[in-house]
């Protein structure tokens, strides 16, 4: 109250002054543009940044509040076991527990049913990319204190991830069925970090390796493809597909596809066994499949 009532004797002696210099000094009214006014104008943006800063330390005195009345009345969401226990067999199994082989690979064939992924090609992959997962994994996660925090392992980020991008679900839903304290802002956190590891590790290994960027590599492709489809002088394969998104305010018309609806262009290569040999993405969906081949240099990939 005394920050307000002094900034209103601040503006009134602005505005006083201004106008005494408009009343007395008639042939010279410049006066009170070049005095009052900026000074009018500093005052008020103070008083301006001066409300902001109040609004900001109530809203966050609001919210800190109110968290503390949900943890002690309302508990942590999506309490108690979830999804990731359901496989505790297979990625920590007790040493003390003697498990049948009918009920290993029961839950084998469970884990790739949910997941879409054998327990083995999970296992290949997790073994390349365990080290950095936890490496990239938030600092205060990484520790596992806190009544808060959902995972304790790399394991359970990649089977969040992976059964997000296995079943499409939303964040909440994904949440909701590991549980563990689990919210949907440490859904996407997993999302990301995965598949950033998985990028970074995996694609040179397992995608672009088996391009066919060298006469020789085209020769063994050709050839296989002959045998596969009886088709000569082929490479490869080329097709596309569009990904639902939510296109953004500015040019959302050019996401807007001719299927009705926006998305983004995928584009997938495979070679004669069936094999991802080379992958873009990010073409606006009103781009064709043309414009795809030559944004994702593919043609020059080749030569």
């Amino acid at each position: 109250m005394r920050t307000r009532a002094n900034a209103s004797v601040m503006c009134a002696a602005c505005c006083a002054l201004a106008a005494t210099c408009f009343l007395t000094m008639p042939r010279q009214p410049f006066l009170f543009g070049t005095i009052g006014l900026p000074m009018l104008a500093i005052v008020c943006a103070d008083q301006r940044r001066r409300d902001l800063a109040r609004l900001r330390r109530r809203r966050r005195e609001r919210r800190r509040r109110w968290s503390e009345y949900a943890a002690a009345n309302l508990g942590l969401p999506n309490r108690g076991d979830g999804k990731f226990e359901d496989y505790l067999p297979l990625l920590q199994p007790d040493p003390a527990v003697d498990y049948d082989d009918d009920y290993i690979e029961y839950l084998k064939e469970l884990f790739r049913r949910d997941f879409r992924l054998s327990f083995e090609a999970y296992s290949t992959i997790m073994d390349t990319i365990r080290s950095d997962l936890v490496c990239r994994t938030p600092r205060n996660l990484r520790k596992g204190e806190g009544p808060l925090l959902h995972f304790r392992n790399s394991d359970e980020v990649a089977l969040i991830a992976l059964w997000f991008l296995a079943s499409g679900d939303t964040y909440r839903c994904v949440a909701s069925i590991f549980r563990r304290n689990c919210s949907e802002a440490i859904v996407m956190r997993c999302v990301r970090t995965f598949t950033s590891v998985l990028v970074a590790k995996l694609r040179q290994k397992y995608v672009t390796r088996h391009f066919p960027n060298s006469e020789a590599k085209r020769r063994k492709a050709a050839r296989a493809f002959k045998c596969w489809s009886g088709f000569e002088h082929c490479c490869f394969v080329i097709d596309g597909s569009h990904i639902a998104v939510s296109p953004p305010k500015e040019g959302h018309d050019d996401y807007f596809n001719r299927k009705g609806w926006y998305s983004i262009v995928l584009s997938g290569t495979v070679d004669a066994v069936g094999r991802f040999i080379h992958i873009y993405v990010g073409l606006p969906g009103m781009g064709s499949d043309v414009q795809a081949l030559e944004e994702s240099y593919l043609d020059k990939g080749a030569q």
